[in-house]
């Protein structure tokens, strides 16, 4: 195949060759670091004193430099261009969400230290029943919070490896599991304070441990 410059000697060969270079190159243009080209090149020359046969470049672009390109790049840098681009943009856009999985790591502590002081607050047998029933709305609110975030994530078009969409997938089940714990324990909180004391303080206990465990699986997503 032809490389170097687009050029095929003298004569009736090289005018071929500068048609079918013309021809085959559709459409191109050139925006900040993206660039593109439509069709192909069939390049009808060989190394010289061979027969010309058409020849198409596999990845379906030119080899060599082509004349009337942007700053005359070779295809090749050209290519390797958009595709940074394309990768800069996609980092770009996932960066955003890395930012809604920070927000989630510190719903989660916050979670965990709300749960952790009801729990301890109802060791005690005179524990406060309207105390304790606020502690508990405000960890609704937190709770309401991190499904919030994590529903954000998922209306985003994400693009995770196979071990981040593993991780991703322990989140969501975490969460619900916290959902699950946090709704049991504001049902009894409501029925009776008192004379569910200790089934309360048990369920804190286990969603403070939960809210550990999904910060644990959250900075793993963090880091990846």
């Amino acid at each position: 195949m032809a490389t170097g410059y687009l050029s095929g000697g003298r004569g009736a060969a090289a005018r071929r060759a500068r048609q079918a270079a013309k021809s085959s190159v559709m459409s191109m243009y050139y925006s900040e670091n993206i660039y593109l080209i439509d069709g192909k090149f069939e390049s009808n020359v060989e190394e010289e004193g061979r027969e010309k046969t058409p020849r198409t470049d596999p990845s379906g672009g030119i080899h060599g430099r082509v004349r009337n390109s942007p700053k005359g790049e070779t295809t090749t840098a050209m290519f390797a261009k958009t595709l940074t681009g394309i990768t800069f943009a996609a980092i770009s856009a996932f960066a955003l969400d890395r930012q809604v999985v920070s927000q989630m790591a510190e719903s989660a502590k916050t979670i965990e230290t709300e749960a952790a002081r009801i729990a301890s607050a109802l060791k005690s047998k005179k524990a406060d029943p309207g105390e304790v029933k606020l502690k508990i709305d405000e960890l609704s609110g937190s709770v309401v919070k991190l499904r919030e975030l994590v529903a954000r994530v998922e209306s985003g078009q994400l693009t995770l490896s196979e071990r981040d969409r593993a991780d991703w997938q322990l989140v969501k089940d975490k969460v619900t599991l916290l959902e699950i714990f946090h709704a049991q324990k504001k049902k009894l909180a409501d029925q009776d304070v008192a004379r569910h004391r200790s089934l309360i303080r048990a369920h804190a206990g286990g969603l403070a441990k939960r809210a550990q465990k999904l910060q644990e699986t959250v900075a793993r997503l963090e880091r990846s």
